[in-house]
C-alpha cells in the first residue's frame, strides 16, 4: 500500500518549499528561466528544505501529559517540534535508589518546562499531593525552580515530575544547559512530621529548547475598551504569549476600575482557542524597548500563523480586535472628534452654562480618572476624553448634606455614603464591578480608609490662595499633587483638571 507522503509532512513545509522557491527565482544572478535552469532552480529549493522533510520523518510525538499542560493539539505538537521549542531530554541520573529520566521538554517566552519520569525506591505504595522534595534549585543562578508531579501518574514504582524553570527575561541561548538540584524526598503528614522516603541530592542536567517565533501584526481599526477607543499599533503574539502595544495614558484610563481581559483567540477558519487571560489592569507594563504593552500569558498555546483576531471581555460585553486589517487609522478621526464635541456640548447644556461649580467635591484621582460629587450624584469622569458617568444617585440614597451627611473614598475604589447623622446604614459602593452593599452603620464604624482621605482633602483656597470662584471650591492630594477642577466658564461640561504639585 503506498503510503500518502504528502499528508505526513508539516503544514508549513509547504509554505517554506514556495517561499524558498520564489526567494530563489528572484535571486539577482540574471538566470534564464529555461527549462534547464528552472530544473537547478526547483532542486536546489528541494535541497534547502530537505532538513524539514528529515524533521517530519521522525517528528518527537508529544507525552500526553505534555499536551494536557499546554493544550495543544497534533499539528501544532509537529509545529513547535519541527522548530525546536519542543525538545526530547535524554539524560539519566541515578543515585540512592532514585532514578530520573529527561523525557521532553518546551521553551514559553518566561518559562521552561521539563517532563521527568522518576522511579523511586521501593516500598512506597502509593503517591499523594503531601510527597515533594525538600529543595529543588538551578544550580548556579538565582532562577526560579518550581517541581510538582502529575496527578495519577503514579504506577510500578514510577511517577512524572513536572519541572518550570523561571528565567524571565533573560536572554538564554537556545540549547543552553541547566543543572536541577534536588534533595531529600519527603512526605509531610497531617502531623506535620517529616517521613524522609529518599535521602540524597541529585543533580538533573538538561537542555533548553529553543525559543518561539514571534510574529508581529499591525492593526489599523480602533477597539472600545472601558469606554475609550484605544488603537493597538502592534501586536506580538507567540504560542505562548500575548503582546498589545498601545498609547500608555488613554490605556490606562481605559482599564481602570474595569474588568477587561482576554476570553479567547479567533483563528482564521472560525474556530476559538479558549483562554483565561489575566487582567488587563494588571498586565500593563513599559517592554525592554520603553514601550507600554499589556502581556498576557497563555493557558494554552496557539499558533500564532492561524489567528486573525482576540476576544476580550468587557465588564459583560465581548470585545474582538482584528489582526492585520488595512482599514487606515485616523479614517474616522473628524467624525469622532464632532462626536466627542457634541457630547461636551450637550454636557454644558445640561448643567446651565453659565453655573458655577463650587460645589464639585473630588473624591478620587487617578490616571487622569476623576471621581467626584456634584448635583445630587455621584460621577466617574474621564479627564482625557470627557467622557462623564453617573454611579450613584444620592436621592435614592436619602442623602442630605444639610443634614450631616457625608461621603469618603477609599484607596481600594470604594465609596463610602453616610447619608446623614445619626443613620443606621451607611452605604458601599464599588467601581470595579458597580456593586452597591448597605451596612449597618454601628458594625461598619469608623469608615475603613474615610480618615485617610479626609487628611488628603482641603479647600482650594489653602492651596491656591489666589483663587476665585471659577474653581472648585475642593482640591485633593493624590500621586504627588495637589488636584482641582478649573473651568473658564464655571460649567462642568468644560471643566479641566488640573494639579499644582506639592
Amino acid at each position: 500500500m503506498k503510503r500518502d507522503i504528502y499528508k505526513e509532512l508539516p503544514e508549513n513545509f509547504h509554505r517554506q518549499f514556495e517561499q524558498t522557491l520564489s526567494q530563489l527565482e528572484e535571486s539577482p544572478s540574471g538566470i534564464r528561466r529555461g527549462r534547464r535552469k528552472y530544473g537547478l532552480i526547483l532542486a536546489a529549493a528541494i535541497l534547502a528544505c530537505a532538513s524539514v522533510t528529515a524533521v517530519a520523518a521522525g517528528m518527537m510525538e508529544w507525552h500526553k501529559s505534555l499536551s494536557a499542560h499546554f493544550g495543544t493539539d497534533k499539528e501544532l505538537e509537529d509545529k513547535l517540534s519541527m522548530e525546536h521549542v519542543a525538545s526530547i531530554q535524554d539524560t539519566v541520573t541515578e543515585g540512592n535508589g532514585m532514578k530520573f529520566e529527561a523525557l521532553q521538554a518546551v521553551r514559553t517566552d518566561s518559562y521552561g518546562y521539563f517532563l521527568i519520569e522518576m522511579t523511586v525506591p521501593d516500598g512506597i505504595e502509593e503517591w499523594n499531593g503531601d510527597i515533594l522534595f525538600e529543595e529543588c534549585e538551578v544550580v548556579g543562578t538565582d532562577f526560579g525552580c518550581v517541581h510538582g508531579f502529575v496527578e495519577d501518574s503514579f504506577a510500578e514504582q514510577k511517577v512524572l515530575l513536572e519541572l518550570q524553570i523561571m528565567y524571565y527575561e533573560e536572554k538564554l541561548p537556545d540549547g543552553a544547559e541547566i543543572r536541577v538540584r534536588l534533595k531529600d524526598l519527603v512526605q509531610t503528614e497531617q502531623t506535620e512530621t517529616v517521613a524522609c522516603l529518599a535521602e540524597g541530592e541529585w543533580e538533573i542536567p538538561l537542555s533548553l529548547p529553543a525559543t518561539a517565533n514571534l510574529v508581529q501584526f499591525y492593526p489599523k481599526e480602533t477597539c472600545v475598551l472601558g469606554g475609550h477607543e484605544l488603537l493597538f499599533n502592534k501586536m506580538e503574539i507567540s504560542p505562548f504569549r500575548i503582546r498589545m502595544y498601545t498609547e500608555k495614558e488613554t490605556a490606562q484610563h481605559a482599564v481602570w476600575g474595569k474588568t477587561v481581559y482576554l476570553t479567547g483567540v479567533r483563528y482564521e477558519d472560525g474556530s476559538v482557542i479558549e483562554e483565561n487571560g489575566m487582567q488587563l489592569s494588571m498586565s500593563g507594563h513599559i517592554d525592554e524597548a520603553e514601550e507600554f504593552c499589556f502581556e498576557i500569558a497563555l493557558d494554552t498555546a496557539i499558533d500564532p500563523d492561524k489567528t486573525a483576531a482576540l476576544l476580550l471581555y468587557d465588564g459583560g460585553t465581548e470585545r474582538e480586535i482584528a489582526l492585520g486589517q488595512t482599514k487606515a487609522a485616523q479614517a474616522d478621526t473628524a467624525g469622532d472628534t464632532a462626536g466627542k464635541e457634541s457630547e461636551r456640548n450637550t454636557q454644558t447644556a445640561e448643567n446651565g452654562g453659565g453655573g458655577q461649580i463650587s460645589d464639585v467635591r473630588i473624591l478620587s484621582v487617578a490616571y487622569g480618572n476623576v471621581v467626584y460629587e456634584e448635583g445630587r450624584s455621584v460621577w466617574l469622569w474621564d479627564a482625557w476624553c470627557g467622557r462623564k458617568e453617573e454611579l450613584i444617585s444620592l436621592a435614592e440614597c436619602d442623602f442630605s448634606w444639610e443634614q450631616g451627611g457625608e461621603i469618603g473614598m477609599s484607596q481600594k475604589g470604594q465609596i463610602q455614603i453616610l447619608p446623614k447623622t445619626g443613620s443606621r446604614e451607611i452605604y458601599l459602593y464599588t467601581i470595579a464591578d458597580r456593586s452597591m452593599q448597605t451596612l449597618e452603620a454601628e458594625t461598619f464604624w469608623p469608615w475603613a480608609g474615610y480618615e485617610a482621605y479626609l487628611e488628603r482633602f482641603q479647600d482650594i483656597a489653602d492651596i491656591i490662595p489666589e483663587a476665585d470662584k471659577r474653581y472648585s471650591s475642593q482640591a485633593l492630594l493624590s500621586q504627588g499633587g495637589w488636584y482641582y477642577l478649573y473651568s473658564e466658564d464655571g460649567s462642568t461640561g468644560n471643566m479641566e483638571l488640573k494639579v499644582v504639585e506639592e
